[in-house]
């Protein structure tokens, strides 16, 4: 994806690790915003509201550490649903980031985000019919569901 929006439109993001940037750049926008929980996302707002680019190099390998419990992942995901929150209220509220070319970078961003979002919701409601179903059909057999056999 990165590599996709980079060679179309020349739009780059932090992917959130292994991201590298200049110290100017850095200083020049203020630093960290201590408000901001997904720190990579808010600087990629950011740089691009000032005209920087956020070049990608699709050749690049890096590696980085995942959650290794569903209940760590789901809550570091819902933690950056909440910092979008909080992007989007700034987008709103900071007229540089509203132009035509990076409204398509900061809508792509945030998007991404609610999409994932949406679409884990949908997939526990399922299994959680899945599971009912499952339930039922056993409540009303006249011998036990064995998965096993």
């Amino acid at each position: 994806m990165q590599s996709g929006r980079w060679k179309l439109l020349k739009l780059g993001s932090f992917p959130g690790t292994n991201i590298m940037i200049k110290r100017h750049m850095l200083d020049e926008i203020g630093g960290w915003d201590k408000y901001a929980l997904a720190k990579d996302a808010e600087q990629s707002l950011t740089l691009t509201a000032r005209d920087y680019l956020i070049a990608i190099e699709p050749r690049s390998q890096s590696w980085k550490q995942e959650s290794e419990k569903f209940s760590v992942w789901f809550k570091q995901r819902t933690r950056w649903m909440i910092d979008n929150l909080y992007l989007v209220q700034k987008i709103i509220a900071t007229k540089e980031y509203r132009s035509r070319r990076k409204l398509w970078n900061d809508i792509q961003l945030i998007s991404v985000y609610y999409v994932f979002f949406i679409h884990i919701c949908h997939t526990i409601r399922l299994m959680v019919c899945i599971g009912s179903f499952g339930y039922i059909l056993s409540r009303h057999s006249s011998t036990p569901i064995n998965p096993m056999v």
